[in-house]
């Protein structure tokens, strides 16, 4: 194996190693898709009554967010395929979910445009949402609809966590789900416990898999890494970097589905189970 190509697969695998989930919709950003920067943040709306004498009254009426907007990239033969996916969020103009990081929202994408470089190869996206503030109401039941993202978001945890065989996070996913509200009925105190147990056990699982595919990632304490790489470590990294890539996306899924149990309880997003 040259130099060459041996120092590119090492910047891959530790590339790898740089990527935090981030979803919007139903859809998983990937490599460059994900944003380097996500802005954050707002503003207090104020009324200010101004009074002689340079006395004034601030009158605070509330929260007033403002807009999630990124910007990334879009490549490979897919490229074009993706803006238009992302496009199609724009002009249907519902209410979706994202997440990065220990952050939930729902939100709508308000303005997406992209520019076609490389004969359509390369595609350059700025996208900005609107937060839907939580007591809009979105559906005729939130409660509902809270069980409808959670559903959907276990959904993927589990899908993500078969690519792995990791039975010891699947099975507390499969478990939540028998205990998930049916559409009309109360959150009971009983069967968000057991959610919230099922979702730490699961974290766990996961958790441990990030740890042990990261530490197969790790730089050799040697100083010559490039050439203590052979056939057999090379592919063992590899494998490691794809574990890795899988576990980390659905730690995504897990903590954004502990933050809608975290909302049916009425309780404020707390820290997130799965530190990637």
């Amino acid at each position: 194996m040259s130099g060459i190509v041996g120092s590119g697969l090492i910047d891959l695998l530790v590339a790898s190693l740089d990527q935090a989930p981030v979803v919007l919709g139903a859809v998983v950003l990937l490599g460059h898709e994900v944003p380097s920067r996500i802005r954050l943040g707002g503003a207090q709306a104020v009324t200010i009554h101004r009074l002689p004498g340079g006395n004034r009254i601030i009158d605070a009426m509330g929260v007033d967010d403002g807009s999630i907007s990124w910007s990334g990239y879009f490549t490979g033969p897919g490229a074009a395929s993706r803006a238009r996916l992302f496009d199609s969020m724009r002009k249907a103009g519902q209410a979706i979910p994202l997440s990065f990081g220990d952050y939930a929202f729902n939100v709508v994408v308000v303005h997406f445009e992209y520019d076609l470089q490389d004969r359509g190869a390369l595609i350059s996206y700025r996208i900005r949402t609107e937060i839907v503030p939580d007591d809009t109401p979105q559906v005729s039941n939130t409660s509902d609809a809270l069980v409808a993202l959670l559903s959907g978001d276990v959904a993927a945890a589990s899908a993500a966590l078969a690519e792995l065989g990791l039975v010891a996070a699947q099975a507390p996913l499969a478990d939540l789900q028998t205990v998930l509200p049916t559409a009309g009925s109360p959150n009971s105190a009983v069967a968000l416990a057991a959610m919230t147990a099922a979702l730490a056990a699961s974290a766990s699982a996961v958790q441990s898999g990030i740890l042990s595919s990261g530490t197969v990632l790790q730089p050799t304490t040697s100083s010559n890494f490039a050439g203590d790489l052979n056939a057999g470590s090379l592919s063992t990294m590899v494998n490691a970097a794809g574990d890795h890539g899988a576990y980390v996306k659905a730690a995504g899924y897990v903590n954004r589905s502990n933050n809608w149990v975290d909302e049916l309880s009425g309780q404020p997003q707390g820290v997130p189970l799965i530190l990637a």
